[in-house]
């Protein structure tokens, strides 16, 4: 196991030049959101939205707003991860109540676990929240694209983009939603000169740091 996966994130690359004839499996796809539905995150909040891109016509108009990269019409699929900007109070009570639900466990034991949520969460700033938020999505975005390259899936994450028009066009605001990541996914086509790159790491003994 440990040789596949490594195998796996060697092969792994942003891929630039999809092979738009082929198609992923739903399992596939499945498997993929399932691993960024199951991320960790703090509290377990959740403080993001994964959104499944399909439409070809809204895809082409988020083509215009990232800089024209054509990952965005050529992959296979196309996701976009969002942070929510109304994680406040009531969505924290919401949670408790589902976790009393889910675990068959009285809401009123969650009580000091609600608070100190809501202490943290709301004594933040919208712009700290949205930053945190995203730092919790991108938690979720690795577990995909490694997910992705365990299935022999192609990836590209980008962030290439303008934020506030890429909102626009997909109504985010009035979602309560910010975007924050792409990532195009399919499989890798001809003349993608980055596919035989060797990957230049830092090695080892200089990447980690013992104390």
């Amino acid at each position: 196991m440990q040789e596949k996966i490594k195998e796996a994130l060697s092969w792994r690359y942003a891929t630039k030049v999809f092979d738009s004839s082929k198609q992923v499996s739903e399992e596939n796809l499945d498997a993929i959101i399932e691993a960024g539905r199951m991320a960790p995150t703090a509290y377990g909040l959740q403080p993001f939205k994964i959104i499944h891109i399909k439409s070809k016509e809204v895809r082409e108009a988020l083509q215009a707003v990232s800089y024209g990269q054509p990952q965005i019409v050529n992959a296979a699929e196309l996701f976009l991860v969002a942070a929510r900007t109304d994680v406040d109070a009531d969505f924290i009570t919401e949670y408790v109540e589902r976790i009393a639900k889910t675990r068959g466990m009285d809401v009123a034991m969650l009580e000091d676990f609600k608070g100190m949520m809501i202490g943290d969460i709301t004594s933040r700033s919208e712009e700290e929240r949205i930053k945190w938020a995203g730092r919790q999505a991108y938690i979720a975005l690795g577990m995909m694209l490694e997910t992705a390259s365990l299935l022999g899936v192609d990836t590209c994450p980008m962030e290439g983009f303008d934020s506030a028009k890429v909102d626009e066009v997909l109504g985010l605001r009035k979602e309560n939603l910010v975007s924050l990541g792409y990532m195009a996914v399919g499989y890798r086509g001809e003349g993608d000169m980055f596919a035989d790159f060797i990957k230049v790491r830092l090695p080892l003994e200089t990447f980690v740091i013992e104390k």
